[in-house]
């Protein structure tokens, strides 16, 4: 069954996964995945309204997932008032939050000791920013040390130890498209064998019918436009209609 890329899609997709037998269960729960375990997880790099959405979706459904957070993402600031009551609204919702870590960002560092102690200094911040506690980890983008790495991660679990991805199901949407085979297609075939379902909420913005390069597209307006509002706000000599950016002609 091919999946539609919206929030209805969204919805349709998880109702459908309860209704064939799954039970949601978490990362920080969940000792040994066995059949029917469903673990949802979020990796929220850019949009965090969206995330707010789909968080809706889960709780009308009984559903609690974990929504991983990028805490040094260029897109959003955790501490931004906006944001910040939007990952309180995540965890009002009855979500989970974890941090995305982006190894990344500490070139400088190469082994799995001194990547722990970057992740807790970005794990407390988060857990002040989101009011609560980090309870896992996922990777952006991971080095090689972190890929192999078999335990905890900073204390906690991560979604890349292998009693999460080996025997398991592992769906992850990619530009929009579920590229390694549909999530119940999936699940149909392996007799509800466990299942790691990874979304990235930007996918799921906007309407179905829009690639995933326009739905970055019109996250960057949106972001643009958010920039140049809290420059003229902030600046009285500023005249916004001289500073569009140049994406202002691409299409919708």
């Amino acid at each position: 069954m091919k999946t539609r890329f919206d929030l209805a899609g969204y919805r349709d997709l998880v109702a459908n996964l309860l209704r064939m037998g799954y039970g949601v269960t978490t990362f920080d729960e969940c000792a040994s995945p066995k059949r029917g375990d469903l673990l949802l997880r979020h990796d929220v790099d850019y949009c965090l309204p969206t995330a707010v959405k789909m968080a809706g979706i889960e709780a009308a459904h009984d559903m609690v997932s974990t929504w991983f957070i990028l805490v040094r993402s260029p897109l959003f600031n955790p501490f931004g008032a906006g944001e910040r009551e939007l990952l309180r609204s995540l965890r009002a919702k009855g979500g989970r939050i974890g941090l995305q870590f982006d190894a990344g960002y500490y070139p400088e560092m190469s082994d799995v000791t001194t990547l722990e102690k970057a992740a807790s200094e970005e794990i407390a911040a988060l857990e002040i920013a989101s009011a609560g506690p980090v309870v896992a980890v996922s990777f952006h983008k991971p080095p090689p040390c972190l890929r192999t790495h078999g335990e905890l991660f900073a204390g906690r679990p991560h979604c890349s130890e292998p009693r999460f991805m080996r025997d398991i199901v592992y769906c992850s949407d990619t530009l929009a498209q579920f590229s390694h085979g549909e999530p119940l297609d999936r699940a149909h075939a392996s007799d509800l064998c466990a299942m790691q379902l990874l979304t990235h909420p930007i996918w799921w913005s906007e309407s179905a019918e829009m690639s995933g390069i326009a739905k970055l597209d019109a996250l960057t307006r949106r972001r643009a436009d958010a920039v140049l509002d809290a420059i003229e706000d902030s600046v009285t000599a500023f005249v916004r209609s001289t500073h569009r950016p140049a994406l202002e002609g691409k299409p919708q």
